[in-house]
């Protein structure tokens, strides 16, 4: 590969959105890009997080969030892509995490964490 092609995933928090047009519109995309290029896949922070507006708070996504189901094709889709697909919000034991998973060749490479508190202080961030 003797260069980079960015695909970018834009959404918004809270968005309302089909992950099987997401997947579809993703997979041209990336037939799309110059095949000497290796695409690398990007998508925004708290993509697979929620809103909640009464507490305004922002929280893990529901077990059931469709928008979960992206994740796989994501994975899959870095047989041929590096994907970091967004920024997913999760609770582990007490603490909040907020973390961009690196994928490669179906691989979980690492989580990259973020540095700060995640925009609510008054969870346990880590």
């Amino acid at each position: 590969m003797s260069k980079v092609q960015p695909v970018v995933i834009c959404a918004s928090l809270n968005a309302k959105w089909d992950p099987e047009e997401v997947a579809k519109a993703l997979g041209k995309v990336i037939g799309d890009v110059d095949k000497d290029a290796l695409p690398v896949v990007l998508g925004p922070e708290f993509l697979f997080a929620s809103f909640n507006d009464q507490t305004r708070k922002i929280v893990p996504a529901a077990h059931n969030d469709p928008r979960l189901e992206l994740l796989g094709f994501l994975k899959k889709l870095s047989g041929n892509a590096l994907v970091v697909p967004g920024t997913i919000v999760e609770k582990r034991l007490l603490q909040h995490y907020n973390y961009a998973p690196v994928f490669w060749q179906g691989n979980l490479l690492q989580e990259v964490h973020k540095g700060t508190k995640g925009g609510n202080t008054e969870e346990a961030w880590a």
